[in-house]
């Protein structure tokens, strides 16, 4: 599975359901890093069996959110982004299903897929982890003393003449 399934929410529960899916595969893939302690990824969710009594999925998930929220407010803290979210309204059918899912989403895509599926998910551009900006490439420098140059021994210059740089040669 690469996505959780969306399909199954109404209108009233879509924007709590985005951005509830946003944050588990944002979660999941932090565990999967070993940033987090495996409570969403761990293998058949052993400690939440042990410890859930009468709690549902649902409520795993709030206390996941929850948890995170404690070190980033931003996004993990539904009160803060406005009254639409509103992640109590999460089936807890839909919920179960993405607490199992979660340990199959792609966790180890490189950071730019990662970022450009969370990005079609929340409907944003998705050239927002890209810059146009110019590079300058190895090709494009001159490796000898120019005036601008002498006054740091070892350093390389543009041979554009305007463009302003002085490498120092330990950076290349």
């Amino acid at each position: 599975m690469s996505e959780l399934d969306l399909s199954g929410l109404s209108a009233e529960q879509r924007p709590a359901g985005i951005w509830t899916a946003a944050l588990l595969h944002a979660l999941a893939r932090d565990e999967a890093a070993g940033r987090r302690q495996q409570r969403l990824t761990e293998p058949g969710l052993a400690t939440w069996t042990r410890f859930r009594g009468r709690l549902t999925s649902s409520d795993f998930i709030e206390l996941l959110l929850e948890d995170a929220t404690v070190l980033h407010r931003i996004p993990f803290d539904a009160s803060v982004l406005g009254e639409t979210i509103r992640p109590d309204l999460l089936p807890e059918a839909i919920a179960g299903s993405w607490v199992k899912a979660a340990a199959f989403l792609p966790l180890t895509a490189p950071p730019a897929d990662y970022i450009a599926r969370q990005a079609r998910l929340l409907g944003l551009p998705t050239r927002m982890a890209r810059s146009d900006l110019h590079v300058v490439k190895s090709h494009q420098i001159s490796r000898h003393r120019t005036p601008t140059s002498s006054r740091w021994p070892g350093s390389r210059s543009c041979a554009q003449p305007n463009m302003l740089c002085a490498v120092a040669a330990s950076t290349l």
